[in-house]
């Protein structure tokens, strides 16, 4: 099965378009090697309305890319907005189903496999410290178009060094600030995990 074939079985099943037996029966008709593709073979199973369906969102998915603006997850998510890049991937905005922000983090493709296997601790280190109000919680995790990915809660406020641009902060404000950023790493030494990396850029406000 292709990238592309791996997507829409996710997609449609996503979004109710496939059932769970369908899903099995498409990976069944993958694994022969069809000459005809995928599509074909899954379409002529499907009544017409069904069929419509997902012959447009094969076309969607040609145009957009797995990982483009506009994009779905499996789980539904829509991919909104490019927050940022760095050394490991990117980080998304993405609107759920029911219109709920998230932010997801995508490991690169050709990551190399010791950054695979930073990118996983760290999904677990993460997951270990959830439950305190100044430590973003992590939703899920997961696969999808040959990228290892995070859905986290999302900070709209932006961070700690962009908000510095702008000039110092108030006594009030270093006090509060720091109060939380302390209780917040008092809380993951608890649960056997260190930050290693607190800097302004990781303080999201």
């Amino acid at each position: 099965m292709t990238p592309r074939e791996q997507e829409l079985i996710e997609r449609a099943f996503a979004e109710g378009l496939l059932s769970q037996a369908e899903v099995q029966a498409a990976q069944g008709l993958a694994a022969q090697g069809l000459a005809g593709g995928l599509l074909a073979a899954l379409s002529a199973r499907l009544e017409p309305a069904r069929r419509a369906q997902l012959s447009a969102m094969w076309e969607a998915l040609r145009v957009l890319g797995p990982w483009q603006l506009g994009a779905r997850l499996p789980d539904g998510l829509e991919l909104v907005e490019k927050l940022g890049a760095g050394g490991m991937g990117e980080v998304f905005l993405a609107r759920g189903p029911n219109g709920e922000r998230c932010a997801v983090k995508a490991l690169d493709r050709d990551a190399h496999p010791l950054l695979a296997e930073r990118f996983t601790r760290e999904g677990e280190a993460q997951a270990r410290v959830d439950g305190h109000p100044h430590v973003l919680r992590v939703r899920s995790a997961g696969q999808h178009a040959g990228r290892a990915f995070l859905v986290m809660d999302y900070a709209g406020g932006g961070d700690l060094k962009e908000r510095l641009k702008s000039g110092p902060l108030a006594t009030a404000e270093v006090v509060s600030l720091g109060g939380q950023l302390a209780d917040a790493l008092a809380h993951a030494h608890a649960q056997g995990v260190l930050h290693r990396d607190l800097k302004p850029a990781n303080v999201l406000l």
